[in-house]
């Protein structure tokens, strides 16, 4: 049972197969994730060779996270699905995109779900490797300068900051005298260490591969960049401040330097989005500001045994609206192939479900009632005791609806013109996968309160 863990994993080298009918892959696409996602939710291998040997634990946070990316996986083989039809892909083109979708999502579980330190930085550094190839994907010269910026920027934080935190750890752990100085003199330059060496959580100043890997394929885009990568990012960090470093944010020049960090990462985005009219540099910055958001709140909540509750619902509610506005500026893109923002008008005359959904999916994420985006983001918000952070966050809702109105305008203009766009009829896999995650979206909205309880009891 405790192997079963490995599913991604026997997917993507499955999806390798040479075999000509798709049809078996596209059922194992679809089967493959939802056995995942119930297995981690009844799983435990707490007490197998899997944890003694490997560390592999299912904590609280690690199978809330485990839960949600086996999800959003379905979701994404199935916008695949379609996708290889629009973009006309060959069966091997299709199959090398799944398989290497799949081996991502199983770096990144890995690595949520581990308690052995050298192995969540392995998996983090292999989720790295392996994504670089799905951001390079389309092989084009710009899909490769945008693949290397991501893989610079994320390879030398990591190896600069993040394994240097690991090092301190192991030796902390094994030298009690060495573990006291630190906790006593070092504390803040050791989350400096963890903070900006886990880049994956894009923040300032580390944020810039994020918006140079949205050449990759709208599917990648949609599940790696709103969910996986960025996800795991955020997962790691929350997972060593809660349970290793102790919840508080220090107050010295080091500890302001990550808190000015968190609120630059929330404010300057929303900024530059002002300058572009390309919808899928627009959702980049969008996804670095709500990043900056969870990172602000992870680190100037209070003390409270509810901070992880809070940091991990506000991250799932932009994880699943925002793989439903990458999946549908995907398909605003078949429909007038161009991501411009001026090409864009009467697109809610000849897609107006799709339109609709992206308005709601893009109200959750700015925090209106009643989605889920307004509980996580009111949490936050009355968890804050200080006056000026809960301004910040108040603030950062108001930044986050000055770009979306920028796009509601866009996509809701009419213009008259001689050439009349075929208004859509036919609900394609795409479709289904973003009508699926809509539907997600809305459930979660209304039952929040009840899977927190019931995931944090398991």
């Amino acid at each position: 049972m405790v192997y079963l863990i490995f599913l991604p994993l026997i997917t993507s080298l499955i999806s390798l197969v040479k075999i000509r009918a798709l049809l078996p892959q596209k059922l194992m696409l679809i089967i493959m994730p939802l056995i995942g996602a119930y297995l981690s939710l009844k799983i435990d291998v707490n007490h197998s060779f899997m944890h003694h040997i490997f560390g592999i634990k299912y904590e609280p946070i690690g199978r809330s996270f485990a839960i949600f990316l086996n999800i959003m996986w379905l979701m994404t083989n199935l916008y695949a699905i379609g996708y290889k039809k629009q973009k006309e892909y060959t069966t091997n083109q299709f199959k090398k995109l799944t398989s290497l979708i799949s081996l991502s999502v199983f770096w990144a579980q890995i690595a949520a779900i581990a308690t052995n330190s050298v192995i969540i930085v392995f998996c983090y550094e292999m989720l790295t490797i392996t994504t670089f190839f799905l951001v390079n994907f389309d092989k084009t010269p710009e899909s490769f300068r945008g693949a290397r910026k991501y893989f610079k920027i994320l390879m030398a934080s990591s190896i600069g900051m993040l394994v240097p935190f690991i090092i301190l750890l192991n030796v902390s752990l094994e030298n009690a005298d060495f573990a006291k100085l630190v906790a006593n003199n070092y504390k803040s330059f050791v989350l400096l260490l963890l903070v900006f060496g886990a880049s994956k959580n894009a923040i300032f100043p580390l944020s810039s591969w994020l918006n140079a890997a949205m050449v990759a394929p709208i599917p990648v885009s949609g599940l790696l960049h709103a969910v996986a990568v960025v996800n795991t990012g955020i997962i790691i960090v929350l997972k060593f401040y809660v349970y290793i470093i102790g919840f508080s944010l220090p107050h010295d020049v080091l500890g302001d330097v990550i808190k000015i960090a968190a609120i630059i990462t929330i404010f300057l985005p929303a900024i530059q989005t002002l300058r572009t009219d390309d919808i899928k540099s627009i959702l980049a910055y969008s996804t670095i500001s709500q990043l900056g958001i969870v990172m602000f709140g992870m680190l100037t909540l209070p003390k409270d045994k509810f901070l992880a509750e809070i940091v991990i619902c506000q991250l799932f509610a932009h994880g699943m609206a925002k793989i439903i506005l990458f999946f549908s500026a995907g398909e605003f893109y078949y429909l007038r192939k161009t991501y411009n923002l001026n090409d864009y008008h009467n697109m809610i005359k000849q897609n107006p479900i799709i339109v609709a959904i992206f308005i709601i999916a893009a109200l959750s994420i700015v925090g209106m009632p009643p989605f889920i985006g307004f509980y996580t983001k009111s949490a936050m918000i009355m968890s804050e005791v200080n006056h000026v952070n809960q301004l910040i966050l108040i603030a950062s809702s108001g930044a986050s609806l000055l770009y979306f109105i920028k796009i509601f305008g866009k996509i809701g203009s009419f213009k008259s013109e001689d050439f009349k766009y075929d208004k859509v009829k036919v609900l394609s896999f795409t479709r289904l996968s973003i009508v699926s995650c809509f539907i997600l979206l809305i459930s979660v909205s209304y039952f929040s309160k009840e899977i927190v309880v019931f995931l944090w009891n398991k």
